[in-house]
């Protein structure tokens, strides 16, 4: 995988037409320097843990990116999540919880 693969999928999954979507490619556009910062890590055998994860669409974005890659979630309040379990079969999601909250780390 190459940066501009990276920028692809990160624009892809904030596409607001999707059922879910996240916002790391459009308000954010965190796919600028994203490509650059995780090229390192791509064909990694490692542990990415998101906190806040809302809809889960950047869960999913994670493991499009990181195929080797073991994902975690966390949040503070599942409700928004839209993913079904099918989706999130390879991501484990962690006990309620958020950044103020060491237990979850």
């Amino acid at each position: 995988m190459n940066k501009e693969q990276i920028k692809k999928i990160i624009v892809e999954y904030s596409d607001s037409s999707r059922h879910i979507h996240t916002d790391k490619g459009s308000c954010h556009a965190y796919e600028e320097f994203y490509s650059e910062v995780f090229m390192p890590f791509i064909d990694k055998s490692l542990n990415l843990l998101e906190i806040g994860i809302a809809d889960g669409a950047s869960l999913k974005m994670w493991e499009a990116i990181f195929s080797k890659a073991k994902i975690y979630g966390a949040d503070g309040n599942y409700g928004y999540l839209k993913c079904s379990p099918e989706e999130l079969k390879n991501i484990t999601l962690l006990p309620s919880g958020d950044q103020t909250d060491p237990s979850i780390f």
